[in-house]
């Protein structure tokens, strides 16, 4: 099995994520830092979380297609945001854009991002198969 899922007796998740997974037999797609930007450099739903996170996962989805990947090839996220606030509004986009089993992932709330206006950064680790 080229992607196997974690799950240890002893360990559970918190909440929608996986503990890990095992891969191999495939190929890694690790991409940069995602934030809230359109093609032309401009933020996207400055001051709204929802907006910001919508934003940085279309991101996400359309460089992970451009790899021949998809949202379910996601096993790794680290996801950063400014404001501990802003978590249940960061967490109602995401929920609705991932499913089982879920991406191994860590969030942590930090002092600021490279851009004072940008709420929200996600790192992606993806996997696909070799054909």
């Amino acid at each position: 099995m080229p992607k196997e899922q974690i799950v240890p007796e002893t360990v559970k998740p918190v909440a929608a994520y996986s503990t890990g997974f095992k891969v191999s037999g495939g190929s890694l797609i690790m991409l940069a830092g995602m934030v809230a930007v359109d093609t032309g450099g401009n933020t996207v739903g400055e001051g709204d979380i929802g907006a910001q996170t919508q934003k940085v996962f279309d991101n996400i989805r359309e460089t992970l297609e451009a790899a021949g990947a998809g949202m379910k090839d996601i096993i790794r996220l680290t996801v950063y945001l400014t404001d501990r606030g802003d978590f249940p509004g960061h967490m109602k986009v995401r929920s609705g854009l991932l499913s089982e089993p879920y991406p191994a992932s860590t969030l942590l709330i930090i002092s600021g991002l490279a851009r004072p206006e940008w709420l929200v950064e996600i790192d992606t680790v993806a996997f696909i198969e070799d054909k």
